[in-house]
This record gives C-alpha cells, structure tokens and sequence, in this order.
C-alpha cells in the first residue's frame, strides 16, 4: 500500500518530501507507466531563518525534496529508499 497517492494533470508538479538522512542517501524508483512522471531530486530544505517578529516555537524540519512531474497520461508508482532503510511509496495518476 502507498504511502501517498496523488492524481495530476499533464504539466502539473507535486514536491515529495523525505527525511533528510544525507544528500545522496535517497533513491527512487518509477514502477508502472514510467513515461506518465519525471522524478527529480532536488534539494534539502532549510528552516527558516530567525526573524525578529518570530515568536519561540518549533522550527520546521528539514527534508530531503525530490519534485514528480507529470508528463502523459497513466498510472505509476514512485518508491523512495533511505540507505537507512526508510522506504516512501507513491502512487501518481496523470490526468489528461
């Protein structure tokens, strides 16, 4: 069972964001229609800086933000691997 199921249109993107293990640690995988998405890695995100008008609270996680973009209709199935053997499975349906 997926972790998380997305439906798309042609052109539309949708960012997947993962633990942040180390910049090369994570891998994916298209299973399915592999010509319905494009996966890229894209960055490891940073808190946001202090700001003076911030009040004291949790800072936002970092994360590891790969983009799934939608190319052509159909159906597939993204899997995410950790070399810490954390695991992030989506499925994407692409609308026309």
């Amino acid at each position: 069972m997926a972790d998380e199921s997305i439906r798309l249109r042609v052109g539309q993107e949708r960012p997947v964001r993962l633990a942040p293990h180390a910049a090369d640690d994570w891998s994916f995988r298209v299973d399915g229609m592999t010509s319905a998405v494009d996966v890229r890695k894209m960055w490891t995100s940073r808190p946001y800086e202090e700001d003076e008008e911030d009040g004291p609270g949790p800072r936002p996680p970092r994360a590891m933000v790969f983009v799934i973009r939608a190319m052509a209709p159909g159906d597939a199935a993204v899997r995410f691997r950790s070399a810490q053997g954390d695991a992030h499975d989506v499925t994407v349906h692409v609308e026309p």
